[in-house]
């Protein structure tokens, strides 16, 4: 059985450490990039929701590093 969910990256319901750089990439305007970014890699292939959690935690910022930099007034700041 399959069954699909069509839903934008903003929408999508991430967990553990995938929500977490969900709300750093919400916060900064970075999901349509990654959104459209998934969409080619994959050929239009559907993702399941822990392929796309997994993406989100483990590999997003090494992609998408610009949207995960700690500002530079925060670094001076610590």
């Amino acid at each position: 059985m399959t069954y699909t969910v069509e839903c934008s990256l903003e929408d999508f319901p991430a967990w553990s450490g995938g929500l977490d750089r969900l709300n750093e990439l919400r916060a900064k305007g970075g999901c349509e990039e990654v959104e459209q970014f998934l969409e080619e890699c994959n050929c239009g292939e559907p993702m399941s929701d822990t392929d796309i959690n997994d993406y989100l935690w483990f590999d997003v910022e090494q992609d998408f590093p610009q949207y995960f930099k700690e500002d530079e007034e925060e670094e001076e700041d610590d």
